[in-house]
Formats: C-alpha cells, structure tokens, sequence
C-alpha cells in the first residue's frame, strides 16, 4: 500500500508538472491574442477615421456644388475642379480605409488562432473554465475578423465608384476648358441636391468618427489587457521552467516555447 501510496504520489508530482507548463502555454497563447486583437481594434479604428475622411471630402463637393448653382457660370470651372479634386482625395481616403479593415481581418484571425492554441493548451492542463473562456473569445475574433473582411469589401467597392466620379468630374473640367459644358437645371434644384449631399455626408461623417473614438477607448482598454496578460504569462513561464526538463513535460515545454515566441512576435518584440 505504501509503495502503491508513493507511486500515486509521484505520478501526480509528473502530472502537476506538466499541467503547469500546458497552463504557461495557454497563459502564452493568450498572450498572443491579446496582441492580436489590440491591433486589430487599433486598425479598426484608423478605418472608420479614414471613411469618416471620405465622407468630409464629400461635404466639400455639396459645398462646390453650391457654389456652382449661386455663382452660374464664372464659378463653374473653379467648383468642377474642387469636386474632381475632393473626389480623388475621398477616393484614397476609402482605399486607406479599406487596408486598414484588411489588417483588422488578418489581425482577429490570428487572434482566433491564438485564442484556439490557447484553449488547447489550458484543456491538456486541466484547465476547462480558462479552456472554455478562451473558446469563446475565439468565436468573438472570428466574428470581428469577417466582419472587417466585409467592411474591407464594401470600401473597395465605394472607393471604385468615388474614383470613377473623379475621372468623369474630370472630363467634365475637360468640357468646361472646350467651352462644352454648361449648367444643367435650375439653380433652385441644384442648391436642394447640395443640401441633401451635405446634411447626409455631414451625419454620416459625424458617425463613423464617433465609431473611430470608440475604437480607441477599445484599444486603450485592449492595451490595458495586452499588459495583464503578458505579465500573466510571464509569471507563468517562470514557474513553469522548473518543470520543463521533466520527461512527461517535454511536449508542453515545446509548446510553450513556441507560444512565447508568437507572443513576443505578436507583440512586437
């Protein structure tokens, strides 16, 4: 029974040890995500800026339209040109949004990635709430990445058609140098279609950078738990390491590494 007691005992000793690096390799993992996601909020929010950029060159061409309808004809060629201009600088403001909503998508993967790693590892040390938490966290990167990756897709599709408006904004200064182009409509109707561009782009602007300040009070939170969890994790490597050359903790030691490692890479450093 004693010899029976002190093996039990010595393989829990084993088991304890192993459990404790799988646990620093979850502690890791999550580690890696928290990374993950705060950049993924971070490009999330220079996204919504750069809509938001977008639709205030928009107000810029209500307000050139106007001035076209007030002025007639002398301020027809300085508005034309302002619209094709403001129209080419929302172009680009779209297209930076998109970038940055293609980043946010490869950044929620990764951290979907992470937090699946991390899940597995706190599974193999016993851990099923953290296993479990970590799980869930994952299904919220994976929604955050998809819908970035359709955000991404909406703004290449509005940044095409700003950039065809540019080019035929374009051609129409063109007309204008030839002598070709006049005012169409009453002036009347003109500075009603001025104010209906202006009043929605001016609310949809004031939107998104309201959206773009939400995002950053989410990273500046992120930024808080991104520092939680690498300390947590790097205390649990410490403790960890004593256990790691033992025979039945090699592979969690392995993981472990590794995790640290996309942790640090994650991080930046």
């Amino acid at each position: 029974m004693a010899g029976g007691s002190s093996s039990g005992g010595g393989g829990n000793k084993r088991d304890d040890r192993a459990a404790a690096v799988w646990a620093a390799a979850g502690a890791a993992s999550a580690w890696e995500a928290a990374a993950h996601g705060r950049a993924a909020l971070s490009a999330y929010g220079r996204a919504w800026a750069a809509k938001a950029a977008a639709l205030a060159e928009l107000v810029r061409v209500a307000e050139a339209k106007g001035r076209a309808a007030e002025g007639g004809d002398p301020a027809v060629a300085e508005a034309v040109a302002d619209i094709q201009d403001a129209m080419g600088r929302a172009a680009a403001a779209m297209g930076k949004a998109a970038r940055a909503f293609r980043r946010a998508a490869r950044r929620g993967r990764a951290a979907a990635g992470a937090r699946g790693r991390a899940a597995d590892a706190y599974g193999m040390a016993g851990r099923e709430k953290r296993a479990r938490a970590a799980r869930r966290l994952k299904g919220e990167a994976r929604k955050m990445a998809r819908d970035a990756a359709k955000w991404a897709a909406d703004s290449d599709r509005q940044e095409d058609m700003l950039g065809q408006e540019a080019v035929r904004w374009a051609g129409r200064a063109g007309e204008w140098a030839a002598g070709t182009l006049h005012l169409d409509g009453d002036p009347a109707v003109l500075m009603a279609e001025k104010a209906k561009l202006h009043e929605g782009a001016d609310k949809g602007r004031a939107r998104l950078a309201g959206m773009a300040e939400a995002a950053a009070e989410d990273e500046r939170a992120a930024a808080g738990e991104l520092a939680l969890a690498a300390a947590a994790a790097e205390r649990a490597a410490d403790r960890a390491r004593r256990a790691a050359g033992q025979g039945d903790a090699q592979e969690a030691a392995a993981a472990l590494d590794a995790a640290m490692a996309a942790a640090r890479k994650a991080s930046g450093g």
